[in-house]
């Protein structure tokens, strides 16, 4: 339990309503002078707060946030300065009980738990790729790449957390079947590819057709060498599109790697991640190194150019990978409204 006498709030609510459904205005931390230890008597020139709200139907996220930097400007004693920094404000986003998208997650629960869910209505989400949508009119494309335990998972995991599952779709690329074998081998990436208003994901793409299929001998030499000139064409088919392609490579070094390795082995709720192709990929370390040079040196263009994420620090790489998200995007957003 949360160990606390009572619980307080709203009047007129309960505590189940005051937390899913009610407008909030949450304090999220407080600082300003000295904070560590000892006494110190002098006052702090400067404080500052962090806030955030949830919002209901029929707010304007825009319009409450006026509200509130005046109202705190009104009841600021005159004798400080008060500066208000707007953050991210969220469009609102509902999903009918009848989707799609909820009658999937309905027969999943049903399946796994043998029990109907309960709808009831909660939280939100920030549909970022929605205002890139509305702005751009354009979709995105995102492509993850890097050695095995690189960390890709974990980077796309972080990056579309905030993200309105309605408005994207992640593609974990394995071996192709028997009907993708039978068709040429950018077919089942381009039957994947965003519609209108949706971002994308491939988690692996691709370029396997220069990496692993190069190496394992899955493709002749003259298919893959080939390839370069497909890709490049392929990709810039889909820029004239008017869609946007990001591509990430983590790379991490070869004691890392090992480490991760022996990490999963021994983690139960990882262990399912490691296996015998991930050692016998890294048996060809040196191999992929060649195959990775020839293909950054060769696909990357300026529609679609390679980002090289430095992975041994995955807290590091997943806030570079989202931080090279959001400026690509707001690039492509200057760049539109260049030219209408």
């Amino acid at each position: 339990g949360l160990n606390v006498e009572e619980l307080h709030g709203e009047e007129g609510f309960s505590t189940v309503e005051r937390t899913w459904a009610r407008p909030t205005l949450d304090c999220n931390g407080i600082w300003g002078g000295f904070q560590g230890e000892g006494a110190k008597t002098v006052l702090p020139s400067k404080a500052g707060a962090k806030i955030s709200m949830r919002l209901v139907p029929n707010q304007n996220p825009d319009k409450i946030e006026k509200l509130f930097t005046d109202y705190i400007h009104k009841v600021a004693p005159k004798s400080i300065k008060v500066k208000v920094i707007g953050g991210h404000n969220g469009k609102p986003a509902v999903t009918p009980i009848d989707s799609p998208a909820i009658n999937a997650a309905v027969e999943a629960l049903k399946k796994g738990f043998g029990k109907d869910p309960v709808f009831m209505k909660e939280g939100g989400s920030i549909p970022i790729v929605t205002t890139f949508k509305d702005i751009l009119g354009s979709d995105t494309v995102l492509l993850g790449f890097g050695w095995d335990a690189a960390g890709k998972g974990g980077a796309i995991k972080r990056l579309t957390e905030p993200l309105d599952p309605r408005r994207y779709k992640v593609y974990q690329t394995s071996a192709p079947n028997e009907v993708e074998k039978a068709k040429h081998y950018l077919w089942r990436f381009w039957v994947n590819l965003p519609s209108v208003g949706e971002m994308v994901v491939f988690d692996r793409t691709w370029y396997g057709r220069v990496l692993v299929e190069r190496i394992e001998g899955f493709c002749t030499e003259d298919e893959w060498r080939r390839a370069y000139d497909e890709i490049n064409q392929f990709e810039k088919t889909i820029s004239n599109d008017n869609t946007k392609i990001i591509k990430f490579f983590i790379h991490i070094s070869k004691d890392e790697q090992e480490k991760r390795f022996k990490d999963r082995e021994v983690n139960p709720l990882k262990k399912y991640k490691i296996g015998k192709d991930d050692y016998r990929n890294r048996k060809h370390w040196d191999d992929y190194i060649k195959a990775y040079d020839d293909m950054f040196q060769r696909t990357d263009n300026p529609f679609a150019p390679w980002n090289i994420i430095e992975g041994n620090d995955k807290e590091y790489a997943r806030l570079k990978i989202m931080k090279i998200f959001v400026n690509e995007m707001k690039t492509f957003l200057k760049n539109s409204e260049d030219e209408k």
